[in-house]
C-alpha cells in the first residue's frame, strides 16, 4: 500500500498505520521514520505505545512481526519461527 493510502489528510493515526505496516515482517529501523514523524508535531512516544500494542521486533532474528506472532522465550520477544520449545 502506497505512503498516500496510510496518511490520509496527514493525521497522526494514518502515520502510525503507515509504519506500522511498513515495519512489519521487515527489518527496518524506526529511525527512518522518526525525525520526518517528529517534524509534524507528534509524539514519538504515543508512536511507541502504539508499536507495543500492535507489533514487536524479534529478538531473535530482528524482524518486526505482528504480535500474535510474539513468543516469550527466555524472557526475550521472539517469533513464531524463532521460538524453540
Amino acid at each position: 500500500m502506497s505512503i498516500a493510502e496510510y496518511i490520509k489528510n496527514d493525521t497522526q493515526e494514518g502515520w502510525i498505520e503507515y509504519i506500522i505496516q511498513s515495519l512489519n515482517g521487515t527489518i527496518g529501523s524506526l529511525e527512518e521514520y522518526e525525525e520526518e514523524y517528529t517534524k509534524k508535531g507528534y509524539s514519538w512516544e504515543e508512536l511507541l505505545i502504539e508499536l507495543d500494542q500492535q507489533i514487536f521486533n524479534c529478538t531473535g532474528c530482528g524482524w518486526w512481526c505482528d504480535i500474535s506472532e510474539e513468543n516469550i522465550q527466555d524472557e526475550e520477544q521472539v517469533c513464531e519461527d524463532c521460538f524453540e520449545d
